[in-house]
C-alpha cells in the first residue's frame, strides 16, 4: 500500500515540476511576463482564492509563490 501513494505523490506533483521547468527556462532565457501567461493559461484570470492578479503566479498564506496554480483558477 505505501508503493502505491509514493506513486500517487509523484503523479500528481509531475505537472508541477514540469510548469517549473519550463518557467525556469523561460526566465533564462530573458522572456517577459507576456511569456509566463502563455506557459500557464490559469494565470490569464484573477485567482478567487488567493487573489492573485492575471499574469501573476498564485501565492500561500504566507505570502509565498504558491508552487501549483490553484484549481479555482483555471
Amino acid at each position: 500500500m505505501g508503493r502505491n501513494r509514493d506513486y500517487k505523490a509523484r503523479r500528481s506533483n509531475a505537472a508541477g515540476m514540469a510548469r517549473n521547468r519550463q518557467r525556469e527556462a523561460l526566465a533564462a532565457s530573458g522572456g517577459s511576463g507576456g511569456g509566463a501567461a502563455a506557459v500557464d493559461p490559469a494565470t490569464e484570470n484573477e485567482c478567487p482564492r488567493c487573489g492573485a492578479q492575471p499574469g501573476e503566479v498564485c501565492i500561500t498564506p504566507s505570502g509565498n509563490p504558491a508552487a501549483k496554480t490553484h484549481t479555482a483558477r483555471g
